[in-house]
């Protein structure tokens, strides 16, 4: 039961620093990517020695072990979420002067002016961390509920 346990959380944290170590290199941050891809090799090589090992005695290891890269992803996703890493570019079309207002709340932003099938359009440019994304997504919902906001990672 103890090698069962060790395969499933060996395995649980590999996939979720794995995880993560993919959003960081998209994000621009290599050197920590690589020191965890390095992490992740050691506890590879690791559960899978320990999963090898008596294996045709044992081929329930092979289930363990499948189980565990399943909820080092699941977990992985979430810490990824709850760590929100990076930056957004947000794009939004108004057809309101609402530049102010967003800059009042704190948010830095560049806009262009566009035309739309009746009128012209303020395109508004901000980039922002992850983090804040749901704070400027509802300030841009409260000035102008029928805007059309686009929502892209951006490397800083």
């Amino acid at each position: 039961m103890l090698t069962y346990l060790l395969i499933f959380f060996l395995k649980l944290i590999e996939n979720a620093l794995a995880t993560l170590r993919m959003i960081l290199v998209s994000s621009g941050k290599k050197l920590l990517g690589s020191i965890l891809q390095f992490i992740c090799s050691l506890i590879w090589v690791i559960s899978t020695i320990v999963v090898i090992d008596d294996l045709n005695k044992d081929i329930f290891k092979i289930f363990i072990f499948a189980l565990g890269c399943l909820a080092g992803s699941y977990v992985g996703s979430i810490l990824e979420e709850k760590l929100a890493l990076g930056s957004n570019m947000i794009i939004c079309i108004t057809s309101l002067d609402i530049m102010d207002q967003i800059r009042n709340k704190g948010f830095a932003l560049t806009s262009t002016k566009g035309t739309g099938i009746n009128e012209t359009k303020n395109i508004l440019f901000i980039t922002i961390p992850r983090r804040k994304k749901q704070v400027l997504i509802e300030t841009l919902r409260k000035l102008d509920n029928d805007c059309y906001i686009i929502i892209e990672n951006a490397t800083i």
